[in-house]
């Protein structure tokens, strides 16, 4: 599955050929190209339907919640994979997945979708982390490194959904004080939180995300992506469309802030889809910017402010 872009409004503003070229430059990379762990690695497996061992080792005995995995030696350490079911269809877990472990140079945590597991059959559909609009986040990263999460099958479809959580100041998908740590093909549905939210953050990257408020109107700041105190960070190939009715607060598609440094933003749609008329919504904005940002082949459109 592609992203769902809109291009309607490119073609008329940017022309038709420069609207297939942001397209072509938005579409997941080749599923070759998704991190895995080497295959002398272990894999576990996290289904919230199992009713066996709950010790992680297979589907029959998977870790029933995000609570019960075992992070360090006996469970997961460096290098290791964790598949999450996806059901047959769908499967929602109405939790919070904090990473608990880190991972090491050539030796990542990987955080995978079931659909690319070894058995996938049963367990190949999207997994949603559900915020019941109580839960502030739906993924944490923080104080780690070397952790890869992604959410794309290898028939490019995505497979990870992060929606309905209310972190006032943080994101639906939380990354802080860490590094070497990749968020990969992940959707986020975040009408009453961040997005994905990297807050003193090294050598890491948001790539692929399909990024979303849908129709809202809440006062708590909703940007899609939001980076802070940072250094060597890429962001590449994310939609995110935003729409939010507010003006009490500031919502940006993408705000680089606080002494972000050496940050690369390339192959990016940034599109808001009603004006605030105010100086409260920007599509795109830095501040705070001791070094060099890099920006280029990113359409953006329907910005009311800077």
């Amino acid at each position: 599955m592609r992203h769902r872009l809109t291009l309607r409004q490119t073609a008329s503003l940017l022309g038709v050929f420069v609207a297939v070229s942001v397209l072509a430059a938005c579409v997941p990379l080749p599923a070759s190209e998704m991190p895995r762990a080497p295959a002398s690695h272990g894999v576990w497996y996290v289904d919230n339907a199992a009713n066996g061992g709950n010790n992680g080792t297979s589907w029959t005995d998977a870790w029933e919640s995000f609570g019960a995995i075992d992070w360090g030696p006996g469970g997961m350490i460096a290098g290791d994979t964790l598949c999450i079911s996806g059901g047959a269809s769908s499967k929602t877990y109405s939790e919070t997945l904090t990473v608990g472990a880190s991972g090491s140079a050539g030796a990542p945590i990987v955080i995978d979708v079931g659909a690319n597991s070894p058995t996938p059959s049963g367990h190949d559909g999207t997994v949603i982390i559900d915020g019941g609009s109580t839960r502030s986040s739906g993924i944490v990263v923080s104080n780690r490194v070397y952790i890869s999460i992604n959410g794309l099958d290898a028939q490019q479809n995505y497979r990870l959904l992060v929606q309905n959580h209310t972190g006032v100041g943080v994101g639906s998908v939380q990354v802080s004080n860490s590094s070497y740590t990749n968020i990969d093909y992940v959707m986020v549905n975040h009408g009453r939180s961040r997005g994905v939210f990297f807050d003193s953050v090294d050598h890491s990257r948001i790539r692929g995300c399909d990024v979303r408020t849908g129709f809202v109107n809440t006062a708590v700041q909703t940007d899609g992506l939001y980076l802070q105190f940072g250094n060597d960070n890429i962001v590449e190939n994310n939609v995110v469309v935003l729409s939010n009715a507010d003006t009490s607060n500031h919502m940006d598609c993408l705000q680089v802030a606080n002494g972000e440094n050496r940050l690369t933003i390339r192959n990016n749609w940034l599109e808001w889809t009603n004006g605030l008329g105010n100086d409260q919504s920007q599509t795109f904005i830095i501040e705070g910017s001791s070094d060099w940002v890099r920006f280029y082949n990113n359409v953006v459109l329907g910005s009311s402010g800077n």
